[in-house]
């Protein structure tokens, strides 16, 4: 059986004990704090509706982008997104990936609890109108569902627990709908495990934090995208790509057009010292590897001399064939062999 996370708000902010809350009773809840005002599927059958009404306000993954948590969306992506400037990214490997994957992982949720899942579309909170929620699925036991299948480079964030941007997702959907509860499923094994972890969201154990969250959103949506006013950019990959977006092409009006930048001078100087510190960076990593690689000759592992007790702290495998022999290797690739950590020791609570 499926091991169900009770998710609790505490000082620290980290995931609770193990447990195994009991859910709501009653079947699939009924929703009278949000309208349901595109049904489930219109993103497939009515893509241009889906995205206008998208555009009118915050769902639960653009909330934790704009809240800074999101790892590969950030607010001023968010800005181009909803102001009409954004890039389609509906056939995007990873948007493709997670249509894909979802219905395979609402099912073998729904195989795991017992529960039954149906589809629902996108939802309107009806006292905040830029308040918007598309759950992945509603429960039988009156929560919603909240899929995931982290990409692998991400698998680090889901180590000890949910991510942080998933959980935002998952309870802005409860708050936009009005449900005490939410579970969060993720394939963070990935093929590596027999069983779905599944984790039981409460709302109201995590009402301080929802309600930051949406007092952050009310503001950044008004004094952002209300007046059309880009915030500031940040340092994410996902900013930079939206802003290579966004201006890719200047007019011919701006072709050889000169502007007075305030700062700018300094920023330039700034890049080229950066630059320069990377170029130093790459020489020097350069330098100990040939030191390493000279070290091991052909061994594959190598540890510390001075340490008796050393283990191998570092390995250069082969990877590959010659295209000319196939029987020797192309090249050999370096990594830091780690300890393995101690697995922390988890309580089992019982539920009151």
């Amino acid at each position: 059986m499926t091991a169900k996370v009770d998710l609790r708000d505490d000082a620290t902010g980290t995931a609770g004990a193990l447990s195994t809350p009991a859910p709501p009773a009653g079947g699939f809840p009924t929703i009278t704090a949000a309208d349901e005002v595109l049904p489930a599927g219109a993103a497939e059958t009515d893509y241009p509706a889906w995205l206008a009404q998208r555009r009118t306000g915050l769902g639960g993954s653009e909330v934790a982008a704009v809240l800074g948590v999101h790892p590969y969306h950030s607010p001023w992506q968010v800005w181009l997104d909803k102001t009409g400037r954004g890039r389609d990214t509906r056939d995007k490997r990873a948007m493709r990936r997670g249509r894909y994957f979802e219905p395979a992982l609402a099912q073998w949720f729904a195989d795991e609890t017992g529960l039954s899942c149906r589809r629902t579309g996108t939802w309107v909170n009806r006292d905040q109108q830029w308040m918007s929620a598309n759950p992945d699925r509603l429960t039988s036991d009156g929560c919603g569902l909240e899929v995931k299948m982290p990409a692998s480079e991400w698998s680090a964030m889901w180590r000890d627990g949910p991510a942080y941007y998933a959980i935002v997702q998952a309870l802005w959907g409860a708050r936009v709908c009005g449900l005490d509860a939410w579970y969060l499923a993720a394939d963070v094994a990935q093929g590596r495990g027999p069983e779905l972890p599944v984790w039981v969201l409460d709302a109201g154990q995590w009402a301080e934090r929802i309600a930051y969250w949406v007092e952050h959103a009310d503001w950044w949506w008004h004094r952002y995208v209300v007046a059309d006013t880009p915030p500031p950019v940040d340092a994410s990959e996902a900013t930079a790509e939206a802003l290579n977006w966004a201006y890719r092409a200047p007019p011919d009006n701006y072709l050889g057009h000169l502007v007075r930048v305030p700062g700018l001078r300094l920023m330039v100087q700034d890049r080229a010292r950066l630059k320069a510190t990377i170029k130093d960076a790459e020489r020097g990593l350069r330098g100990v590897e040939s030191r390493i690689k000279a070290a091991l000759e052909h061994d594959e592992r190598g540890c510390d001399a001075d340490d008796p007790t050393d283990t191998a702290i570092v390995a250069w495998t082969p990877c590959g064939v010659d295209p000319l022999d196939p029987t020797l290797p192309a090249y050999r690739a370096m990594r830091e062999i780690k300890p393995p950590k101690p697995k922390a020791s988890r309580k089992r609570e019982t539920t009151p």
